[in-house]
């Protein structure tokens, strides 16, 4: 059964329609679909977006959601509409799971983009923090699992850093805990340890767990493009 009750693909589709406008943008797409499954991050329902219209330049990189649910064509300037006429380029169809799984490799490989940029730019997060002893503070293994970022902060304390490409769910939080509480029973000793993270966007259950915790706090990352002129 699909993550979300129906594919992904289905719940932006559907949501297309009912704004019944002649072009829309994918932030309209994102507040329609959470009207109905406020849990799909907002990052995969923009992805979907952009992968269902193969005329937009990023499909390329989701190509079986672009093969089978074309529905959609870009108009640029970030519009999209509903293809008057839907063009059927493949036979049969294909399993969401396969389908997902673009997305998934994409999420997967922003994520460790941002680690590697986070990891060799630590006072970006917070003056004075650095990684515990070297390089072994990158995915650093506990019983557990691994933790992200282990970072020292400039008095000496832990911080246990953890990454999400889209949005963090209250799963994020509990995560963080538990890696926070084995760095402190195995670690830190009278040391403080607190934790981070860092996301895209943060889940409303997320927001208000947190609220609740003085050692917790979340960062949303903001993406920038630099240009280099290649011809």
């Amino acid at each position: 059964m699909p993550k979300y009750g129906k594919p992904v693909w289905q719940h932006v589709s559907e949501a297309a329609a009912s704004l019944k406008k002649k072009t829309f943008s994918p932030i309209e797409i994102i507040r329609k679909v959470h009207e109905t499954d406020p849990e799909i991050p907002d990052v995969t329902i923009r992805s979907y977006v952009i992968a269902m219209a193969p005329n937009h330049p990023s499909s390329i990189h989701y190509p079986s959601t672009r093969k089978s649910h074309g529905l959609f064509e870009y108009l640029g300037g970030g519009q999209f509409r509903l293809k008057e006429r839907l063009e059927t380029e493949s036979k049969g169809i294909v399993e969401e799971d396969v389908i997902e799984g673009d997305f998934e490799e994409a999420a997967i490989s922003l994520e460790g983009d941002l680690e590697t940029f986070i990891f060799g730019h630590l006072t970006s997060i917070e003056e004075g923090l650095s990684p515990y002893q070297g390089g072994t503070g990158k995915q650093f293994s506990v019983e557990s699992g691994r933790i992200d970022i282990l970072a020292l902060d400039k008095k000496g304390d832990f911080v246990v850093i953890e990454l999400k490409a889209g949005t963090a769910s209250d799963a994020a939080l509990a995560q963080v805990l538990a890696y926070m509480a084995e760095v402190k029973k195995t670690l830190a000793g009278q040391k403080m340890v607190r934790g981070i993270i860092v996301a895209y966007d943060f889940s409303n259950r997320l927001m208000l767990a947190a609220s609740q915790l003085e050692n917790v706090a979340m960062l949303k990352y903001k993406v920038k493009f630099d240009f280099e002129r290649v011809a």
